[in-house]
């Protein structure tokens, strides 16, 4: 699951900062706890 996890916040990190202005979209960042959690930082 960890490994599926990354990749989701990978893919979501590049689409974010690729697409659309983080600021606006209200994500700073995206990263995976334990065996697969998603933490999202808000802004």
């Amino acid at each position: 699951p960890r490994v599926i996890a990354e990749e989701i916040a990978e893919e979501i990190t590049s689409r974010i900062s690729f697409h659309i202005d983080t600021e606006d979209f209200g994500i700073e960042s995206v990263s995976v706890a334990g065996p697969g959690f998603l933490n999202f930082k808000l802004s």
